[in-house]
């Protein structure tokens, strides 16, 4: 009987390996496509300039997209619901070894255009905020999220991804930090 037991708990656990490690695969190509897709929209095709990303996760607005999801009308209303849900406390931005494992050769780089800082993907969407580098930043904390938007201006965007992980739309706004 206790063999039995073990065997079970053992399947479990490795079901939710397997599950984690798919789970994982598809937020990868999500992170870098979103990434791809902002180096392009901020720097173009220059292929020999970068853009830093954060090695960690933000707990970024997702309201502001709420009026550009008419035609994602199920988006719409669990963006609307996100802060009700979390009864409008966010999270510390928390460190990620995965974020910093994607990116870690861009961190290598030189990059004087800025640093792109993204949240967890909910529902198959993600956000992301551009912050532009500027004279004033130069001795601020690059990584860290309110420092850099303190008196800042970048872009911010919201990623809907299909199952695969395949962009199905995208909006950005420009935005202005005081």
């Amino acid at each position: 009987m206790k063999k039995n037991i073990i065997v079970i708990f053992f399947c479990l656990y490795l079901f939710d390996v397997i599950d984690a490690q798919s789970n994982c695969s598809n937020d990868s190509i999500m992170y870098i496509t979103a990434y791809n897709f902002i180096n392009r929209d901020i720097i173009g095709a220059n292929q020999d300039k970068y853009i830093f990303a954060s090695d960690s996760i933000v707990d970024l607005d997702w309201f502001i997209f709420s009026n550009d999801l008419i035609d994602y009308p199920i988006k719409k209303e669990k963006i609307e619901k996100y802060r009700i849900n979390k009864k409008f406390v966010w999270f510390e931005t928390f460190y990620s070894p995965f974020l910093n494992y994607l990116f870690c050769e861009i961190k290598k780089k030189q990059s004087d255009k800025g640093i792109i800082f993204f949240s967890q993907i909910e529902d198959n969407m993600l956000r992301a905020d551009f912050l532009k580098w500027n004279y004033f930043k130069k001795n601020f904390n690059k990584y860290s999220y309110s420092e850099m938007s303190h008196q800042n201006e970048g872009f911010v965007y919201l990623f809907i991804f299909d199952e695969f992980g395949i962009i199905k739309a995208t909006f950005s706004h420009e935005i202005i930090y005081d």
